[in-house]
């Protein structure tokens, strides 16, 4: 997209930008998968060690808009 580069190019990012959308989702919709799992059979059906990596998953998933988010940019206010 042509306006997507331009916004890019200047500086304007929106929450769709440097993918992490799409990455976001995508883990969230592997802990909501293993989720519902837990909830229909009990989290006794995971491993020790995969309870753990469930609950990283969704550590993951929540902070992955901060981290691809790019900086702020913030306009130096004139002194008076």
């Amino acid at each position: 997209m042509k306006l997507d580069r331009a916004a890019r190019t200047v500086g304007i990012h929106t929450p769709l930008h440097y993918g992490q959308r799409p990455l976001a989702a995508w883990w969230k919709t592997q802990h909501d998968e293993i989720s519902a799992l837990m909830r229909e059979d009990g989290p006794e059906i995971l491993a020790t060690e995969d309870f753990q990596r469930f609950k990283a998953i969704g550590d993951f998933y929540r902070r992955v808009p901060g981290i691809f988010a790019p900086p702020v940019r913030r306009r130096a206010t004139a002194q008076f």
